[in-house]
């Protein structure tokens, strides 16, 4: 059954979040890339990122995924056609029933109002992390060490923000952000959102939201395209 929206102004809400539905739409493979941007990963704390669409071959890709660690969680970003991928181990490889979506950092628009009670701003301070990795256990997600955001972390490649209740200084939601650009030596230059986590004590609505615009105009400001994201399907 074919999807219908109702009638409304042609732009108006171009900044809101897109299916990415089409192959089109996927990040490919480019033959010319240099060996520097080929087969990349990401240590993300809590698991590697693996860029997929910077392996030429399956058996690599599937390599890499075979060397995670029992403690982690590796997640294969972009993957053209994930049936083969998973096919190709099937006894050891899983597909996340999740749905990506991309939001056009060129049409984005800041929200007009300030949501009040809270602050986001990033991370900085071991205090910070240790707050973090209670958000993440909170939500059942993989704790990160804390010593990955003083040693590991570099800052140019991953954006990590955090909600702060103004009355009380308690950290009530987070977000991590990844510029593809870096990561990738500028195989890809996008960006994307992960771990988004918002406490189930906040006291004051829109964290999230304000969380995911904080991200958006951190990777606008540098000239990114588009940010993307992968969630699991009925995460509404």
């Amino acid at each position: 059954m074919a999807d219908h929206e109702p009638s409304r102004p042609k732009g108006a809400f171009d900044h809101r979040l897109k299916r990415m539905r089409e192959h089109g739409m996927k990040p490919e493979y480019r033959r010319e890339e240099t060996e520097a941007q080929k087969n990349r990963f990401l240590n993300c704390g809590w698991g590697r990122l693996v860029f997929a669409n910077t392996y030429q071959e399956t058996e690599k890709l599937v390599d890499t995924l075979r060397n995670e660690r029992p403690d982690r969680r590796d997640i294969a970003f972009y993957v053209r056609d994930p049936h083969v991928l998973v096919g190709s181990a099937p006894q050891e490889l899983f597909l996340d029933p999740s749905h990506t979506f991309r939001l056009d950092l060129a049409t984005y628009r800041p929200a007009r109002n300030r949501r009040k009670g809270f602050t986001v701003r990033r991370l900085s301070s071991r205090s910070d992390a240790e707050a973090i990795n209670e958000l993440y256990i909170s939500r059942n997600m993989v704790p990160v060490p804390p010593e990955f955001f003083w040693s590991d972390l570099d800052p140019r490649t991953m954006t990590v923000l955090v909600a702060e209740e103004d009355e009380t200084g308690q950290i009530v939601g987070t977000a991590m952000g990844v510029d593809h650009n870096r990561a990738t030596d500028g195989a890809d230059t996008g960006c994307s959102l992960w771990c988004l986590v918002v406490s189930p004590q906040a006291r004051f609505p829109g964290i999230g939201e304000a969380l995911v615009r904080r991200m958006a105009e951190v990777f606008k400001g540098k000239g990114t395209p588009h940010l993307d994201l992968s969630v699991l399907h009925d995460n509404d």
